[in-house]
């Protein structure tokens, strides 16, 4: 009789099965019906335990299936949050890095009787006298992307997009073609930015907004002067001197 009582009593239930199922829904509450699923199961547990004066196994597991489905999405939202806010860092960096190339080709400028580096070799040629990191020459905006959902298939896609950008090119900016010496006028472009590559130049032809949404994009001009363009101006930049 002992043993009966015993072996019966290792048998979970069918509401221990439910808590379990339940706690399961509940590792997957990222996804928005599996929580749901999971806060319904876990209460219908703790109620049956309750009418059944406790008798019933599962409730610590439907305790936490119904917290875990909780605490889950609410730090997926704070992280989206958080995430939120660094989208807006790309084009303050965008900025940062262009106003240190503008530098590096000012003091280029000085050491070269304010001659600018060649356009089809500006790169080259930042890099060759050790004023100018890698790093800036890339632009944020090409290797982030807004996260619409919280969701882990949205966070694939993010870090695969990501990923295929870091490899496109070195450089997101270009040199205008028409920007050779720091005699000119300073409100004529000198570097903008453009799609990756290396050592572009050009005019207004190779300049992009995709870098900030469509926005708009970082301008520097020949007094090295760095400003965000919105989109609706970009067609009043002065691509050439008048002298």
């Amino acid at each position: 009789m002992a043993r009966r009582l015993l072996s019966s009593a290792l048998v979970p239930s069918g509401t221990s099965v439910l808590a379990a199922i339940a706690f399961v829904f509940s590792l997957a509450s990222f996804f928005l019906s599996a929580g749901l699923a999971a806060i319904v199961l876990g209460w219908i547990v703790l109620r049956r335990a309750r009418r059944s004066g406790h008798a019933i196994q599962g409730r610590g597991l439907a305790k936490a299936s119904v917290a875990l489905s909780i605490l889950i999405p609410v730090f997926l939202f704070l992280f989206a949050a958080v995430n939120s806010v660094h989208t807006i860092t790309p084009e303050l960096s965008c900025q940062t890095n262009l106003c240190r190339l503008g530098k590096a080709m000012l003091m280029y400028a000085n050491e070269h009787h304010d001659q600018l580096p060649t356009p089809s070799r500006w790169c080259d040629l930042l890099v060759s006298v050790g004023r100018v990191d890698p790093n800036h020459f890339r632009c944020r905006g090409t290797q982030q992307s807004r996260w619409r959902t919280i969701y882990p298939v949205e966070v694939y896609l993010y870090l695969r997009h990501r990923s295929a950008n870091q490899q496109k090119g070195p450089c997101d900016y270009a040199m205008n073609e028409h920007a050779t010496s720091l005699s000119l006028e300073s409100n004529v472009v000198l570097c903008y930015e453009t799609g990756p590559g290396w050592n572009q130049v050009g005019g207004p032809e190779l300049l992009t907004t995709d870098h900030h949404d469509g926005r708009g994009c970082n301008i520097m001009f020949l007094d090295t002067r760095v400003e965000s363009v919105p989109a609706e101006r970009l067609g009043q930049l002065k691509w050439k001197p008048t002298k």
